[in-house]
């Protein structure tokens, strides 16, 4: 059976998605298996994992995964290319995560993002500890927290808040 974008919204997969799911099928990627009706578009393991190991980090609120996959860190969001901080938070958050098996959670209304990325919260293990990833950075003062007042609390937003007393950006909320 053709995977058309029909078929993709019926099992709740967000329009942003829609083209790169189609693209992957048609180079190979088994949808039929992978995307099941019975199974929640937002708990698919091979969408949203809770395990990986990360390849690298594309900017300081961005990283890659192994498979390709981009993770974009939830509740912050650092400086752009040519603005400053841009190259220390990405070296930051290349240093915790390149090559490192890392831990995601999500939120059930945060899934991704206008790009196509999915959204996290990401952890590493240092020392038999898991470190809060998107909270490190905040804490380094190289990454502000994003807020949007007309959205529902994130799950670590009093963590991420607190990381700003540490910090030299502010918080944002739009």
């Amino acid at each position: 059976k053709k995977l058309t974008r029909k078929t993709l919204l019926k099992l709740s997969v967000p329009a942003v998605l829609v083209p790169g799911l189609i693209l992957a099928a048609s180079l190979g990627w088994n949808w039929q298996k992978n995307l099941k009706p019975d199974v929640p578009y937002s708990q698919n393991q091979q969408i949203f994992p809770t395990k990986a190991v990360a390849a690298e980090a594309t900017d300081g609120d961005t990283l890659t995964l192994k498979n390709g996959q981009p993770v974009r860190l939830l509740g912050i969001n650092a400086p752009e290319r040519g603005q400053p901080y841009f190259i220390e938070a990405k070296n930051f958050l290349d240093g915790l995560v390149r090559d490192q098996n890392i831990s995601l959670e999500y939120e059930k209304s945060y899934v991704d993002d206008k790009f196509g990325r999915i959204l996290a919260y990401v952890f590493v293990r240092e020392d038999s500890a898991n470190i809060l990833v998107n909270e490190e950075i905040v804490k380094m003062g190289l990454t502000k927290v994003s807020l949007y007042k007309d959205r529902r609390k994130l799950k670590y937003q009093d963590r991420l808040l607190e990381a700003v007393l540490h910090g030299k950006i502010p918080v944002t909320i739009a």
